[in-house]
Protein backbone atom coordinates (compact mmCIF):
# COMPACT_ATOMS: atom_id res chain seq x y z
CA UNK A 1 0.00 0.00 0.00
CA UNK A 2 2.89 2.59 0.61
CA UNK A 3 4.74 2.09 -2.33
CA UNK A 4 1.04 2.85 -4.28
CA UNK A 5 1.43 6.47 -2.20
CA UNK A 6 5.00 6.62 -3.25
CA UNK A 7 4.48 6.12 -6.91
CA UNK A 8 3.32 9.48 -8.06
CA UNK A 9 6.03 11.00 -6.06
CA UNK A 10 8.72 9.03 -7.96
CA UNK A 11 7.50 9.97 -11.48
CA UNK A 12 7.35 13.64 -10.25
CA UNK A 13 10.85 13.52 -9.59
CA UNK A 14 11.52 11.89 -12.91
CA UNK A 15 9.60 14.33 -14.92
CA UNK A 16 11.83 16.80 -16.99
CA UNK A 17 11.32 20.67 -16.18
CA UNK A 18 9.93 22.53 -18.98
CA UNK A 19 12.31 25.17 -20.83
CA UNK A 20 12.46 28.67 -19.11
CA UNK A 21 10.25 31.67 -20.29
CA UNK A 22 12.44 33.17 -22.88
CA UNK A 23 14.05 37.02 -21.32
CA UNK A 24 15.85 36.23 -18.28
CA UNK A 25 18.84 37.48 -19.71
CA UNK A 26 17.77 40.88 -20.12
CA UNK A 27 17.44 44.10 -18.35
CA UNK A 28 14.60 45.22 -16.28
CA UNK A 29 11.90 47.76 -17.95
CA UNK A 30 11.89 51.24 -16.77
CA UNK A 31 9.18 53.18 -16.93
CA UNK A 32 7.96 56.20 -14.92
CA UNK A 33 3.84 57.23 -14.80
CA UNK A 34 1.51 59.00 -12.94
CA UNK A 35 -1.69 56.98 -11.68
CA UNK A 36 -5.31 58.28 -11.72
CA UNK A 37 -4.69 60.31 -8.13
CA UNK A 38 -1.49 61.71 -9.49
CA UNK A 39 1.03 59.79 -7.80
CA UNK A 40 4.33 59.15 -9.72
CA UNK A 41 4.61 55.43 -9.96
CA UNK A 42 7.89 53.78 -11.00
CA UNK A 43 8.19 50.04 -12.63
CA UNK A 44 11.02 49.88 -9.58
CA UNK A 45 8.19 50.09 -7.23
CA UNK A 46 6.48 46.69 -8.50
CA UNK A 47 9.63 44.86 -8.49
CA UNK A 48 9.13 41.41 -6.45
CA UNK A 49 5.62 41.22 -8.47
CA UNK A 50 4.99 39.67 -11.76
CA UNK A 51 3.79 42.48 -14.47
CA UNK A 52 0.83 41.65 -16.64
CA UNK A 53 0.62 44.79 -18.83
CA UNK A 54 -2.22 45.76 -21.20
CA UNK A 55 -3.42 48.82 -23.01
CA UNK A 56 -6.91 50.49 -21.76
CA UNK A 57 -7.92 53.00 -24.06
CA UNK A 58 -10.31 56.00 -22.78
CA UNK A 59 -11.37 57.53 -25.65
CA UNK A 60 -14.23 55.74 -27.19
CA UNK A 61 -16.97 54.19 -25.06
CA UNK A 62 -16.85 51.52 -26.96
CA UNK A 63 -12.69 51.17 -27.54
CA UNK A 64 -12.86 51.26 -23.30
CA UNK A 65 -15.69 48.33 -22.77
CA UNK A 66 -13.89 46.14 -25.16
CA UNK A 67 -10.30 46.90 -23.09
CA UNK A 68 -12.01 46.32 -19.58
CA UNK A 69 -13.29 43.17 -20.94
CA UNK A 70 -10.48 42.36 -21.67
CA UNK A 71 -8.74 43.02 -18.55
CA UNK A 72 -11.46 41.21 -16.30
CA UNK A 73 -11.35 37.91 -18.58
CA UNK A 74 -7.44 38.26 -18.39
CA UNK A 75 -7.66 38.78 -14.09
CA UNK A 76 -10.40 36.14 -13.76
CA UNK A 77 -8.37 33.41 -15.12
CA UNK A 78 -5.62 34.29 -13.36
CA UNK A 79 -6.90 34.69 -10.14
CA UNK A 80 -6.04 31.54 -8.67
CA UNK A 81 -2.06 32.72 -8.85
CA UNK A 82 -2.69 35.29 -5.64
CA UNK A 83 -0.71 38.19 -4.58
CA UNK A 84 1.78 37.97 -6.98
CA UNK A 85 0.88 39.10 -9.92
CA UNK A 86 0.01 42.34 -10.66
CA UNK A 87 -2.03 44.20 -13.18
CA UNK A 88 -1.00 47.50 -14.85
CA UNK A 89 -3.21 48.87 -17.07
CA UNK A 90 -2.04 51.46 -19.10
CA UNK A 91 -4.46 54.16 -20.08
CA UNK A 92 -4.60 56.44 -23.54
CA UNK A 93 -6.74 58.84 -24.34
CA UNK A 94 -8.06 60.46 -21.56
CA UNK A 95 -6.40 62.16 -18.24
CA UNK A 96 -6.07 61.04 -14.48
CA UNK A 97 -9.87 62.24 -13.56
CA UNK A 98 -11.47 60.35 -16.19
CA UNK A 99 -8.96 57.19 -15.16
CA UNK A 100 -10.33 57.51 -11.47
CA UNK A 101 -14.28 57.45 -12.74
CA UNK A 102 -13.83 54.73 -14.38
CA UNK A 103 -11.74 52.49 -11.61
CA UNK A 104 -14.67 54.13 -9.89
CA UNK A 105 -17.37 52.86 -12.16
CA UNK A 106 -16.40 49.76 -12.56
CA UNK A 107 -15.11 48.73 -8.99
CA UNK A 108 -11.46 47.90 -10.28
CA UNK A 109 -9.71 49.64 -7.49
CA UNK A 110 -7.84 46.57 -6.04
CA UNK A 111 -3.94 46.13 -4.47
CA UNK A 112 -3.28 43.90 -7.56
CA UNK A 113 -4.35 46.78 -9.64
CA UNK A 114 -2.64 49.46 -10.87
CA UNK A 115 -4.39 51.89 -13.27
CA UNK A 116 -1.75 54.33 -14.64
CA UNK A 117 -2.05 57.36 -17.58
CA UNK A 118 0.39 56.68 -20.81
CA UNK A 119 -0.31 59.69 -22.47
CA UNK A 120 0.16 58.70 -26.05
CA UNK A 121 1.01 55.19 -25.75
CA UNK A 122 4.52 55.86 -26.02
CA UNK A 123 5.11 52.96 -22.89
CA UNK A 124 2.76 50.28 -24.25
CA UNK A 125 4.03 50.87 -27.93
CA UNK A 126 8.00 50.71 -26.38
CA UNK A 127 7.39 47.17 -24.76
CA UNK A 128 5.42 45.97 -27.89
CA UNK A 129 8.57 47.41 -29.88
CA UNK A 130 10.71 45.90 -27.11
CA UNK A 131 9.42 42.75 -27.37
CA UNK A 132 8.82 42.25 -31.47
CA UNK A 133 5.45 41.98 -31.26
CA UNK A 134 3.87 44.69 -32.93
CA UNK A 135 -0.27 43.40 -32.66
CA UNK A 136 0.64 42.39 -28.59
CA UNK A 137 -2.27 42.96 -26.27
CA UNK A 138 -0.99 42.10 -22.87
CA UNK A 139 2.93 42.09 -22.16
CA UNK A 140 4.48 39.96 -18.80
CA UNK A 141 7.49 41.38 -16.84
CA UNK A 142 8.91 39.22 -14.18
CA UNK A 143 9.96 40.24 -10.68
CA UNK A 144 12.89 41.82 -11.44
CA UNK A 145 10.94 44.13 -14.41
CA UNK A 146 12.42 42.06 -17.37
CA UNK A 147 9.96 41.72 -20.49
CA UNK A 148 9.63 37.92 -20.60
CA UNK A 149 6.49 37.88 -23.36
CA UNK A 150 4.74 39.49 -25.30
CA UNK A 151 1.48 38.06 -26.81
CA UNK A 152 -1.07 39.17 -29.24
CA UNK A 153 -5.33 37.88 -29.40
CA UNK A 154 -6.77 34.59 -29.87
CA UNK A 155 -6.77 31.58 -27.59
CA UNK A 156 -3.38 30.42 -28.29
CA UNK A 157 -1.67 33.08 -27.39
CA UNK A 158 -3.74 33.08 -24.64
CA UNK A 159 -3.07 29.73 -23.09
CA UNK A 160 1.18 30.50 -23.93
CA UNK A 161 0.86 33.44 -21.73
CA UNK A 162 -1.18 31.82 -19.12
CA UNK A 163 1.41 28.96 -19.31
CA UNK A 164 4.74 31.57 -19.35
CA UNK A 165 3.05 33.68 -16.74
CA UNK A 166 2.16 30.11 -14.53
CA UNK A 167 6.00 28.76 -14.75
CA UNK A 168 7.20 32.28 -13.79
CA UNK A 169 5.46 32.11 -10.46
CA UNK A 170 5.51 28.71 -9.61
CA UNK A 171 9.25 27.89 -10.80
CA UNK A 172 11.45 30.41 -8.83
CA UNK A 173 14.44 29.28 -10.96
CA UNK A 174 13.21 30.58 -14.04
CA UNK A 175 13.24 34.06 -12.69
CA UNK A 176 16.43 34.47 -11.18
CA UNK A 177 17.91 37.94 -10.65
CA UNK A 178 19.08 40.19 -12.90
CA UNK A 179 23.07 38.85 -14.39
CA UNK A 180 22.72 35.60 -13.11
CA UNK A 181 21.94 32.43 -14.94
CA UNK A 182 18.63 30.22 -14.71
CA UNK A 183 19.94 26.90 -12.77
CA UNK A 184 18.11 23.45 -14.07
Amino acid sequence: MGGLWTLPLFKALEAELPDPVPGHDGEPVIYELRDDGDRLVASADLAGLLQVVQPLDLSTEQSLEEDFRLFRERRKRLRGLGSVVVHVVLATGGDAEALAELVERKTARKPSNVFLLDAGGETFARLRDEALTPFAEVVLLDRHGRLRGAYGPGEAEGDRFAQDLASLANWPASDPPVGEAIGR
